[in-house]
């Protein structure tokens, strides 16, 4: 199993084979993911965009998880 961030895209797509990750999905718009998250950089959108790009050409068993949280 691999754990990684979406902050650092680029893991995504230089990373070796793995059986399993796990993806969290913490929101679905800019707009939501950065009251949420409270992000570091400023292209963090893109960045997460980007990391769900890569795992497209990955041959493994991918977990999205999402999560809804009240009033946001």
């Amino acid at each position: 199993m691999s754990f990684c961030t979406n902050l650092f895209h680029l893991n995504f797509r230089d990373m070796r084979p793995v059986t399993q990750l796990y993806v969290s999905v913490d929101a679905s718009t800019k707009e939501s993911l950065k009251k949420i998250d409270r992000p570091l950089f400023a292209d963090f959108w893109e960045r997460f965009v980007d990391s769900l790009r890569h795992l497209k050409d990955k041959v493994i068993s991918i977990m999205l998880a999402s999560m809804r949280i009240a009033g946001i």
